[in-house]
């Protein structure tokens, strides 16, 4: 499983689609992976589509942030 993953959604943190992610992950084996962009769930479907066609679980979350203090 790898932790932390994050998409361009991410808000200047990301910077790969979600696509990109899931095909990453693909090519790399993973059986499943977790999404925690910064703020945000808009690609949170996308990524949970994407991964069952793949045949990956997910494994969904937030990473809640106000400026650089973790909320």
């Amino acid at each position: 499983m790898y932790l932390d993953a994050k998409t361009y959604y991410s808000f200047c943190f990301g910077t790969h689609s979600t696509a990109w992610l899931v095909e990453a992950a693909v090519e790399q084996g993973v059986n499943t992976l977790a999404l925690f962009n910064i703020n945000c769930i808009y690609d949170h479907w996308e990524f949970v589509k994407l991964c069952r066609e793949a045949g990956i679980k997910t494994v969904l979350g937030v990473d809640i942030r106000n400026g650089d203090s973790h909320l």
